[in-house]
């Protein structure tokens, strides 16, 4: 769902909560503790490790601002957007524009124009975006999500010059996991979205997929034809193969 505009926070339905897991909920957040071993992100006070600047750094160590979120509290916060990333992160507007699918972003003063590059970087899982577009994603199945505030143009190039959004999915694990989720929100709309996780050969392959659809009827009626105008039917489907 998406929550720029202010409808009602959707109902969670639980189908089918996560398998084959000692806590039998959403996996928390991970990160490396000094012993090198891995924990809770969130137990672990000062060792959250964070990937923005393109190499395994504990969140108080890094000169940057940066604002992390793990796992466990995107699920808690219902994060589906990057609008309900910018709600719990400071120096960061996310709204939609007229155009359907783009949206006008404003981190720390530097604001987006219509028509003209993001004076930030979008990062998902390594790999730098292209365009503006792939803000408009639904974000399912993540892992972290990290936005560093201030210049990193020696990383990202010259266009990053207010920040960077770093996004990172969850990777396949060594054991079994499957979870099934459903909402229904004003529009009227619903969306679900399904993820299925399982090792192939143990300790050498495994594989991660899921798919989220949103089927929103709008909330603005053209009085001339009668059809809703921002009406919104989407489909993302996401494998990972990891050998």
């Amino acid at each position: 769902m998406q929550s720029g505009n202010n409808r009602s926070r959707h109902i969670l339905v639980w189908l089918l909560a996560t398998a084959a897991l000692g806590h039998g909920g959403i996996a928390p957040a991970y990160g490396q503790s000094a012993d090198g071993t891995s924990k809770p992100a969130e137990t672990i006070p000062g060792d959250i490790v964070v990937t923005a600047r393109k190499r395994e750094e504990t969140l108080q160590s890094v000169p940057d601002a940066i604002s992390a979120l793990g796992a466990q509290t995107i699920e808690r916060a219902g994060v589906r957007s990057l609008q309900d990333v910018a709600q719990l992160t400071p120096n960061l507007v996310i709204v939609d524009q007229l155009r359907p699918g783009i949206q006008t972003v404003s981190i720390r003063g530097f604001t987006t124009v219509q028509g003209g590059k993001a004076p930030f970087a979008t990062i998902i899982d390594g790999v730098q975006q292209p365009g503006m577009e792939y803000l408009a994603q639904n974000l399912v199945d993540i892992e972290r999500i990290e936005v560093v505030r201030g210049p990193q143009g020696t990383l990202y190039g010259g266009g990053a010059i207010a920040g960077a959004i770093n996004i990172v999915t969850k990777k396949p694990g060594d054991k079994f996991e499957a979870a099934l989720k459903a909402g229904y929100f004003e529009g009227p709309g619903w969306n679900a979205s399904a993820t299925i996780s399982t090792p192939i050969i143990e300790d050498k392959l495994s594989f991660r997929a899921s798919v989220y659809h949103v089927d929103d009827d709008g909330q603005i009626t053209n009085q001339a034809t009668g059809n809703a105008v921002d009406q919104r039917k989407d489909t993302e489907i996401r494998g990972r193969l990891l050998f």
